[in-house]
């Protein structure tokens, strides 16, 4: 904390306060040259912008990239392969260059997600953000940690 205030509010509590889940529903009737009626449902949700500043991290995701991986690779492999009488070798190489990215990218996220996520998590769960100033803090450090 920089300004040496008191008035101090935990992370969590921002950024959940700041979130909502939103549900409308909207009917409408129309007579005019003929006569309608419509129903329209919205759902969603809304952020403050200090509870998004408060967010928590998040988990890196790995199943998703490594489905983009692969369905790009397909993409390129069908549009090259239709294109061009590819040799046996180069065939084989256009199945699988996919692979590396993605077992690259399943060895970091695992990796992240189980070590390096629990504890930035524990992290954030301990910080606070001063009123006054607008510094994010841990109480047993005098610096701010993500200002």
């Amino acid at each position: 904390m920089q300004c040496g205030s008191a008035d101090t509010t935990k992370l969590s509590l921002i950024w959940q306060s700041g979130n909502a889940v939103i549900h409308a529903k909207t009917t409408g009737v129309d007579i005019g040259s003929g006569i309608g009626f419509g129903t329209a449902f919205t759902t969603g949700s809304a952020q403050s912008l200090s509870s998004l500043r408060a967010s928590p991290p998040e988990k890196m995701q790995v199943i998703r990239p490594v489905l983009v991986y692969f369905f790009i690779n397909l993409i390129v492999y069908v549009a090259v392969s239709s294109i061009f009488s590819l040799p046996s070798w180069l065939d084989l190489i256009l199945n699988w260059v996919w692979l590396p990215p993605s077992a690259w990218h399943l060895y970091k996220s695992i990796r992240y997600n189980r070590f390096q996520y629990p504890r930035l998590l524990r992290q954030w769960s301990q910080c606070f953000h001063c009123n006054r100033c607008g510094t994010i803090f841990l109480p047993t450090q005098n610096q701010g940690v993500n200002s």
